[in-house]
């Protein structure tokens, strides 16, 4: 005798195979159901998991997931790793108590936004499936700490990820990523970021609070790095090869008879030359000269604005208020739409003079400098261009003064390499 699922009648499963899954079920609190050509799970089946805290599901033949999985309040693990899942049923946010899924290698498109409301999850894995984009209602997951999205169809992450506080490790290998979002560098706990194989044009010039090893290797496109990225980097007067020992992206080829493009579009070529591709954000790049060049007034409104939110932030924490992390002390309709849009964003990057550290948003002044990145093995190592930025042409002078007047020997060592800096042809 064979019974017919209850949600899809073109699968089957014998009446024995139902009554020895219930006689496991009513045994056990873990199920390990691993390589057992399971294609369907019976409902009836799955009544009877309320007690169940671990189900092991790997390399069946499931094509989709009963609703009533939701019902599985203790579930704490779930590993349904190597099936032929093409999507997750919205009942999958009901598990409370849940702390890993494993859905690798399955055919998921798109994630449930239900996910964003597992109060628990600590651990998601999402690796060889065909996601084409990350869900922002997944960014509220306080308790995620590992997050795995490798060999997806990724084109972008939002900003909104900044709000994965607990967030320890982010894996997007082998996607179509073009830029990381910036707020990335305000998370916390991140010790670890994984983002080989992408569309990468250039990494986050930001400071990153915890300071994370990043790898970035087979991203042909990012030929530079900024200088607060290569400043957390350093040790002593040398640099930390952690991150750089294997990224073969560097190229001398970027840099001709000490001069460099630099560019905010699409990647182009000047015969050989590459460009360095800054943030599209950026809608003015100059270098100081004989005039210094003034932000735009478009560009000291986003500075004032950004301080008096940051001056509001600061008054309200004093108060022992409940102030959000983003632009929302001041009322929306105080801000027109196009300077809120960048505020939520947040700036490109800050201003490398320490005295100044004012945002950046459209508009900025750059430097760009050969470092020497010294191999772990040996070796003379890699030629890396390093982008300094600045908040205006008089940043960026003042900062080269400041470090000569410096006597220890890192000022020492840096002023030899800006006095050689490149010239910069912005494109």
């Amino acid at each position: 005798m064979k019974i017919a699922h209850l949600d899809d009648t073109s699968q089957e499963i014998t009446e024995q195979q139902v009554t020895e899954l219930l006689l496991e079920v009513r045994h056990q609190t873990i199920l390990h159901w691993n390589y057992r050509r399971l294609k369907v799970l019976p409902q009836r089946v799955l009544r009877e998991c309320s007690h169940i805290h671990q189900i092991y599901l790997k390399r069946n033949l499931l094509t989709s997931l009963p609703d009533s999985i939701g019902c599985l309040s203790q579930l704490t693990y779930c590993y349904l790793h190597g099936n032929n899942l093409q999507s997750l049923p919205d009942s999958i946010g009901e598990l409370v108590s849940l702390q890993v899924l494993d859905i690798g290698n399955n055919k998921i498109r798109n994630l449930p936004k239900t996910l964003g409301k597992l109060p628990s999850i600590r651990s998601l894995v999402a690796v060889y499936n065909q996601i084409t984009c990350f869900p922002k209602e997944l960014c509220n997951l306080k308790t995620l700490s590992v997050l795995m999205l490798s060999r997806n169809n990724l084109i972008h992450l939002p900003e909104a990820i900044g709000g994965l506080t607990g967030l320890q490790g982010l894996y997007i290998d082998h996607n179509h990523i073009k830029e990381l979002p910036r707020s990335l560098a305000s998370l916390p706990l991140l010790t670890r970021i994984s983002c080989c194989c992408n569309s990468l044009t250039h990494l986050p010039a930001l400071t990153f609070n915890s300071k994370p090893t990043v790898f970035f290797d087979d991203n042909p496109q990012i030929n530079y790095l900024p200088f607060s990225v290569m400043q957390q980097l350093r040790t002593g007067e040398s640099w930390d090869p952690v991150i750089l020992q294997t990224c073969g992206c560097f190229q001398e080829e970027a840099i001709f008879n000490n001069s460099v493009f630099v560019s905010t579009s699409v990647p182009s070529r000047n015969g050989d030359l590459r460009c360095l591709m800054l943030p599209s954000q950026l809608n003015k790049i100059t270098t100081p000269n004989k005039d210094f060049s003034v932000p735009p007034l478009f560009e000291l409104c986003l500075h004032y604005v950004w301080k008096e939110n940051i001056r509001i932030f600061a008054a309200n924490s004093a108060r022992k208020t409940n102030p959000n992390v983003k632009l929302d002390h001041l009322p929306l309709s105080s801000v027109p739409p196009n300077i809120h849009g960048l505020l939520q964003v947040g700036p490109v990057a800050y201003c490398n003079y320490a005295k100044c550290g004012c945002p950046i948003f459209t508009y900025c002044s750059i430097k760009v400098v050969k470092l020497t990145v010294t191999k772990r093995l040996g070796g003379l190592g890699n030629i890396v261009p390093t982008v300094f930025y600045f908040c205006c042409d008089r940043c960026n002078v003042r900062y080269l003064e400041d470090v000569r007047a410096m006597k220890d020997n890192f000022s020492l060592w840096l002023n030899r390499h800006l006095e050689n800096a490149c010239m910069v042809q912005v494109l």
